[in-house]
């Protein structure tokens, strides 16, 4: 039976052979499943390629630690307050793409909360579109909350998924631990901030501010969760929205309140991507810098 945290648990009952049943939840839990035998089964993604994910960003990661990078980023703070202050902004963005490093800036593992603090992530969650094991989720509907839910469809379908997955065989992890572990790190107030305060760091000057702004196009937090003998992983990617802009455009208001609906001199999209396992609490995480095409 599930816990009682203050979270609306829903009885499920997944069909074996015939679906004519299902409601919409168990009808995409069994997308994510592939039945076989009448048995619903969790792909399994082979042990070389869970070794592969985590030594490429461990790799890229010390490289982005090393002496090089801090030589590049120093120099690019030079560069960065020139060209600012000719109000270059050409010269800004070539000066950004040609460090490589910003592709793979390392970050922290994250900081598990409390349990406590779970339903608030969840809600958080849920104002979010998500693509779970390659199944695309909307953000919780009007219709889900008049009816009195207190999470959308996808945490639903994580959770039974997450049970799926605990109860194979050589699993020894908790369901209700590797569902909550997810949700914190699916959250983006968690990315966000990781994300929000390394950026300062790296491109903030005394010429040059990173602030928040709203994306036009949302994209999707990306979550694949799979099983590789006996060890439960998940590659899961968050995305927020930043712009560069000079100090001297930013009303001091909107400084003081860290947004602005003024138009960013320069727009950056950041990606944290994470590799975790969950079964010896291992995890990698690694921020993403895309930056306009054009620089003009």
């Amino acid at each position: 039976e599930d816990r009682d945290r203050g979270r609306q648990a829903r009885p499920h009952q997944l069909a074996r052979t015939k679906a004519s049943t299902l409601s919409r939840e168990q009808t995409q839990v069994c997308r994510l499943l592939l039945a076989k035998d009448n048995k619903l089964i969790v792909p399994i993604k082979p042990r070389v390629r869970c070794k592969y994910l985590y030594n490429t960003i461990n790799t890229m990661a010390a490289v982005a630690s090393s002496g090089a990078a801090q030589e590049a980023f120093t120099q690019l703070q030079g560069n960065l307050n020139k060209y600012t202050r000719a109000n270059d902004r050409r010269m800004v963005l070539r000066s950004l793409k040609d460090v490589k490093y910003l592709m793979d800036i390392p970050l922290d593992a994250i900081e598990l909360r409390d349990e406590n603090e779970i339903p608030d992530m969840e809600q958080e969650v849920s104002k979010e579109s998500v693509t779970l094991n390659g199944v695309n989720f909307g953000p919780m509907s009007n219709a889900e909350q008049l009816k009195g839910q207190k999470v959308g469809e996808m945490l639903l379908t994580l959770k039974e998924l997450c049970k799926k997955l605990c109860q194979m065989e050589d699993v020894t992890i908790d369901a209700f631990a590797l569902y909550d572990s997810l949700v914190q790190r699916m959250s983006p107030t968690n990315s966000s901030a990781d994300s929000y305060f390394k950026l300062n760091s790296l491109l903030g000057s005394p010429d040059l501010l990173v602030m928040p702004v709203t994306a036009k196009t949302p994209t999707p937090i990306r979550v694949n969760l799979y099983v590789s003998r006996g060890t439960v992983h998940a590659t899961i990617s968050t995305h927020c929205t930043y712009g560069i802009f000079r100090k001297a455009d930013v009303k001091p208001a909107d400084m003081h309140k860290g947004s602005t609906k003024g138009r960013a001199w320069i727009d950056v999209h950041a990606i944290v991507d994470e590799r975790v396992n969950f079964t010896n609490g291992a995890s990698v995480r690694a921020l993403r810098v895309k930056l306009p095409d054009s620089y003009y």
